[in-house]
Order: structure tokens, then sequence, then C-alpha cells
């Protein structure tokens, strides 16, 4: 978790958003930490009936009922996104399994930039045609493998708890994408409720523009 949000820090990621089921004691003392610095802001949340909230139960019931468990997903996500939508133009949704990372940009900051200002490909010109602006852009995921690790003089001053700065290598060709393989970064102008992949309901349609993988995509 320290890993993770300090490259999103380091990226200029201005805030992260956390909704707090159960988490370890030290853990808690994590978030805390960051919850002060003011990188953080916690949302305690607690899954309405007719589910229950012991932690066995709950995860017994994400493991057997998936359908369900990812329709619920749909809940936090909308309800983060119209909490903050008159505070960011730009939210996007990340696993703490998954980094974004950009390839021709120094930081997130110059990349929004490169958004707004910039001409994409065939993709933007089609959304022209339709004289509707993205409601949303699409980063693949490219899949770093545990088993696909560095040399060790690489990593040698990386501490073997730092997963991402471990795992610097991944497959020439990954597997084929699908539908579901990408995050979305959103624009709270046009955006009103989502899923963990994308746009529900916009105020003008669900238009997404997919970036280059080649330029930038999610660690996952």
């Amino acid at each position: 978790m320290v890993e993770w949000l300090e490259i999103l820090r380091a990226e200029g990621i201005g805030k992260v958003f956390l909704y707090v089921t159960d988490v370890h004691p030290n853990l808690e003392k994590v978030l805390k930490y960051y919850e002060d610095d003011g990188f953080v802001h916690l949302i305690n949340y607690y899954y309405p009936p007719p589910y229950i909230n012991e932690p066995s139960l709950r995860r017994l019931w994400t493991l057997v009922k998936r359908k369900e468990m990812f329709a619920q997903e749909n809940v936090y996500f909308t309800d983060c996104l119209l909490r903050h939508m008159h505070e960011y133009r730009f939210i996007a949704h990340y696993d703490p399994d998954e980094i974004p990372f950009l390839l021709q940009h120094n930081n997130y900051s110059h990349f929004l930039d490169y958004l707004i200002t910039s001409s994409e490909d065939e993709s933007r010109k089609k959304i022209k045609e339709n004289k509707k602006k993205p409601t949303g852009y699409r980063l693949q995921w490219k899949f770093f493998y545990n088993d696909l690790k560095p040399s060790q003089s690489e990593v040698t001053d990386v501490p073997e708890d730092f997963w991402y700065l471990r795992h610097t290598l991944t497959k020439v060709k990954d597997r084929n994408i699908n539908t579901g393989f990408y995050k979305t970064l959103y624009d709270m102008d046009t955006v009103r409720g989502v899923f963990s992949h994308g746009p529900l309901v916009c105020t003008t349609g669900t238009s997404q523009l997919v970036l280059e993988e080649r330029k930038r995509y999610v660690v996952h």
C-alpha cells in the first residue's frame, strides 16, 4: 500500500479516495498517516441490507456471489465520483494492484493537459463527427507477472516489499485484450454513474476514447 500511494504521489495524482470496510491494524496506521498528510481521504463503507457486514461472512459472499459483488461495487464507485465531481475535473479508478504508466508525460498533470488540448487518433475523430466529446479515456492493462523478474543487479537496492519496482518485465505480446482489460479516466463534466471499468450514466452519451497502449497504459 505504501509503495502504491507513493508512486501515485510521485506521478502527480492530487488525491486518493479509499472506501474502508475492515482492515488490519497495521494498515489502519498506514492509512491514518496518509489521511493526516492530506493525500488520502478515507470513507467508512458498510454494505447495505440484506448484505452482512461481518468480515468473514462478507469475504465468503464475495467469493460465492460474484455478480452481486460487482454490482455492489458500482455503489461506492459512483458515490465517490458524485461526492467529488465539483472538486476535480478528472477522476480515475485504480486498484492497489494497478498503476498508470505514462511513457510520454512527466506527470499526470501533463497527461491531462495533453488529453484536453491535443488530437489523439481516429477514435477522437469519430467522436467529434458525432459532436460528442469523450466522457472517459481508456488505458489498457499491461500485465507484469510474478515470475518475470529482472536481474538481481537491477533490484539490489530495492526492498523485497516493493512489488512494482521489482517487477519491470512484461511479455513482448500480452494475452488477448478483451473489453474488460482496461481502466477509465472519467471526465466529470459529463459522467454521473460508473462501473469499475467505464461510465454507465453520462449527460452526453458514453463515448470513450481508447488511448494508444504504446504511449501509456495501466500496470497490472
